[in-house]
C-alpha cells in the first residue's frame, strides 16, 4: 500500500485520516498487490466489463471520498470524537465500547446500560446502514418495474426457449436431476433446525423465516449483480427483523443473518460457479458433485484452521495480532452488538 497523502504530509493528521489505506479513507492510496484488486475492488479475480469498474469506483468516490469526509468533519452525530474509518463500536468520548459492563447472563441489562452509557458508532458505519436499507427497497421496486415481465416469461418458457450455441454443446450431458437439489436441500434444512435446537441458538420457526428470505431476494438481487457486479447484502434486514423478534439476543441475531443473509451469498456463488461450468462445457453432474463436496471439506477445513489461528496467534482479532485484525469478524460483531444485544435498548 503506498499512501500518497501520508508520504506528502506525514505529520498532517488530515492528511493521515484522509489518506490511510487501513484506517482512513484511502484517497490517493495506491496498491500494487493484485489480490488488493481482485478481492477488494471487483469482488473476484475474473475481469468485469469496463463500465462496470466505473461504477464501482464511482460509488467508492461519492461514499468513502465525498459523503464520509463531510459527515465526519461537520461533526454529525457526535462523529468527531470517533474514528474517520471504523466497524467497531465506541462510547461518546471515543473510547472502546465494553460490552461486558451491560450484561447479565449474556443479556443485556438496561439499567447497566444507561449507567455505562450508549453505543456510538462512526459516521461511515451509520451511512452505510441507511444506504442499505435505501438501496433493498429501491432494488425491489427498480427489479419489478424494468424485469418484472422478463422474469415471468423466462420462467414460463424455462424449457421452450431457443438454444444458443453452448445450451446445444452441453446437450450431450446428463441434467443433474431435480431430486438430487431437493435431496440436498431437505438434509441441510433438518440439520440446521437440529444445530439450532440443541445448541440452544434460536427457535426451530426462525431457521424457516431465514431460509424463505432468500427465496424472495435471490433472484431480484442477481439481476443488480448482473448488471452492476455489486450484491447488495441482505444482512441489515436479517439483523433488524431478528433483533425486532428476538431483542437482547445476539447469537440468535447472527444465527439469524447466516441462514438469511448467507444463504442468498452462496445460491447467488453455486449459479456463478455454474455459469461458468456451462460455458466451460463441464459436465453439470460432475460440476455438483465436486460443488457439493467441495462445500463438505472447505466447511471443515474452514472451522480447523480458525481454531488453529485462535490458539496459535496472539491478540487474534485486535490490532496486536496484525496481520490477523479479522476486519469482517468484528464487522459481525458489531452488528450482533447493534441490532442483537442492545436491540433491546434501541427499540423499548
Amino acid at each position: 500500500m503506498l499512501p500518497l497523502l501520508c508520504y506528502i504530509a506525514p505529520r498532517n493528521v488530515i492528511a493521515n485520516q484522509l489518506g490511510d489505506g487501513f484506517r482512513g479513507l484511502g484517497i490517493l492510496a495506491m496498491s500494487l498487490d493484485w489480490s488488493t484488486w481482485s478481492s477488494a475492488y471487483t469482488g473476484s479475480p475474473i475481469a468485469c466489463p469496463f463500465p462496470m469498474a466505473c461504477n464501482v469506483f464511482t460509488g467508492f468516490v461519492m461514499f468513502m471520498w465525498i459523503i464520509a469526509p463531510i459527515g465526519y468533519y461537520a461533526n454529525s452525530f457526535g462523529a468527531g470524537d470517533l474514528p474517520i474509518y471504523s466497524m467497531g463500536l465506541f462510547l461518546p468520548n471515543g473510547s472502546a465500547y465494553d460490552i461486558t459492563q451491560v450484561m447479565v447472563n449474556n443479556r443485556l441489562d438496561p439499567a447497566q446500560y444507561r449507567k455505562y452509557g450508549a453505543i456510538r458508532i462512526t459516521f461511515q458505519f451509520a451511512a452505510r446502514y441507511g444506504l442499505t436499507f435505501i438501496s433493498l427497497t429501491t432494488l425491489l421496486v427498480y427489479v419489478a418495474l424494468y424485469y418484472g415481465k422478463d422474469i415471468v416469461q423466462r420462467v414460463r418458457q424455462a424449457r421452450t426457449m431457443d438454444e444458443d450455441i453452448h445450451l446445444k454443446l452441453m446437450r450431450k450431458y446428463k441434467e443433474v436431476p431435480h431430486w438430487w437439489y431437493m435431496i440436498t436441500f431437505v438434509i441441510t434444512f433438518v440439520l440446521a433446525i437440529v444445530t439450532c435446537q440443541v445448541y440452544h441458538l434460536m427457535p426451530w420457526y426462525w431457521v424457516i423465516v431465514g431460509t424463505a428470505l432468500p427465496f424472495i431476494f435471490t433472484i431480484p438481487i442477481g439481476i443488480i449483480q448482473a448488471l452492476s457486479n455489486q450484491q447488495p447484502g441482505l444482512n441489515i434486514i436479517t439483523e433488524f427483523i431478528i433483533g425486532y423478534a428476538r431483542p437482547g439476543d445476539p447469537i440468535a441475531n447472527v444465527t439469524f443473518k447466516v441462514y438469511g443473509y448467507i444463504t442468498m451469498a452462496q445460491a447467488l456463488s453455486l449459479v456463478g460457479d455454474q455459469k461458468l461450468g456451462h460455458y466451460m462445457k463441464i459436465p453439470p453432474r460432475h460440476l455438483f458433485i465436486a460443488q457439493l463436496v467441495g462445500t463438505i471439506i472447505c466447511g471443515f477445513v474452514q472451522l480447523g484452521v480458525a481454531f488453529w489461528l485462535i490458539d496459535t496467534v496472539k491478540g487474534m482479532c485486535t490490532p496486536g495480532g496484525a496481520p490477523f485484525t479479522c476486519i469482517t469478524t468484528n464487522t459481525f460483531y458489531s452488528a450482533s452488538v447493534i441490532w442483537g444485544l442492545h436491540a433491546a435498548g434501541t427499540y423499548s
